[in-house]
């Protein structure tokens, strides 16, 4: 357990005492690769992770080299994650610093005391009234840069997270700061694995219901195919593309074939759709969306094939 510096032992010492989704809404998944937010990294075949310096570097360094490790494109795994001796043999070496820094403020918060004792010396009534606390800050900052063999800059990123922890002394427990500085380490691995891989996942979309504008004739089959959503989605779309040439111009009905088609990896035909969605079709956000993440599959794509397999 990393100890609480400076203030708390003063203290101790002096005796201080998408739009909000309905409960029912219909959920489709659709699967697809993410792209790198760096597209130079997710060039690279090979990256040598050196041990990052300061206090909490190292296990960092261990946190991202595991995560990068992990990542699988169809399959296969993505990166050759060196370390030691073998770095000299990658094409870029991540390295950098991790500051950790533990910070304290007296506070004034209510806690209950006792006010009265009684004839045994027990507390016959107490009171909530201000008393000193300590506000302990957590911060960590990795600062990392990836070089390749020659120097050059391929990335670099730096973030801060922090949180805050209370304790008054003489009523609560010392709180524990590494389990904080534990998940905002692994917060920041997370991070860096997207920023210098791609990724193949699935989004959760919410298809789109309303029947008003269906002639009456075709609203059973719809709602019938909405219940198959997240049953067999198969079965849902087929029956989405069975009513759409009967009613070509429903919003809601085109979103959900759109959703389909991007679900089945055609994401020209998806894409044509959403952007007549969201010239104002009446589901503006969710055509917006669905180019969004048209966009992102096309980006992983265009990373996965310039690197090659």
């Amino acid at each position: 357990m990393r100890t609480i510096r400076g203030t708390f032992a003063a203290l101790v010492c002096v005796g201080l005492t998408l739009s909000a989704i309905p409960a029912k809404a219909e959920i489709m998944r659709v699967d697809g690769h993410f792209p790198a937010i760096s597209d130079e990294a997710a060039n690279l075949r090979s990256i040598a992770v050196a041990d990052f310096s300061g206090e909490d570097g190292p296990h960092l360094s261990l946190l991202v080299s595991d995560r990068l490790r992990e990542v699988r494109i169809d399959g296969r795994p993505w990166l050759n994650v060196l370390s030691g001796g073998f770095g000299r043999d990658a094409e870029a070496s991540l390295g950098g610093n991790v500051r950790t820094s533990i910070d304290e403020n007296v506070i004034t918060l209510q806690r209950s005391v006792c006010v009265a004792k009684d004839a045994n010396g027990g507390c016959a009534q107490s009171a909530d009234q201000p008393v000193e606390c300590l506000r302990v800050t957590v911060s960590v900052r990795p600062d990392l840069r990836l070089l390749r063999g020659n120097g050059a800059l391929v990335w670099q990123w730096s973030q801060a997270n922090s949180t805050n922890l209370e304790y008054c002394p003489d009523f609560d427990d010392q709180p524990d700061v590494d389990p904080e500085i534990e998940r905002m380490l692994g917060e920041f691995a997370r991070t860096i694995r997207y920023q210098l891989a791609p990724a193949h996942e699935g989004r959760n979309v919410r298809v789109l219901e309303g029947r008003g504008d269906l002639p009456r004739p075709l609203r059973n089959s719809y709602r019938n195919a909405m219940r198959q959503v997240e049953r067999d989605a198969t079965a849902a779309c087929n029956g989405f593309a069975a009513l759409l040439p009967q009613a070509p111009a429903h919003t809601q009905l085109m979103f959900n074939n759109a959703l389909c088609a991007e679900r089945n990896g055609q994401y020209d035909q998806a894409a044509s759709v959403y952007q007549q969605l969201a010239n104002g079709r009446g589901a503006v956000r969710e055509g917006r969306d669905g180019l969004a993440r048209i966009e992102q599959y096309r980006r992983a794509n265009a990373q996965i094939v310039t690197r090659g397999g």
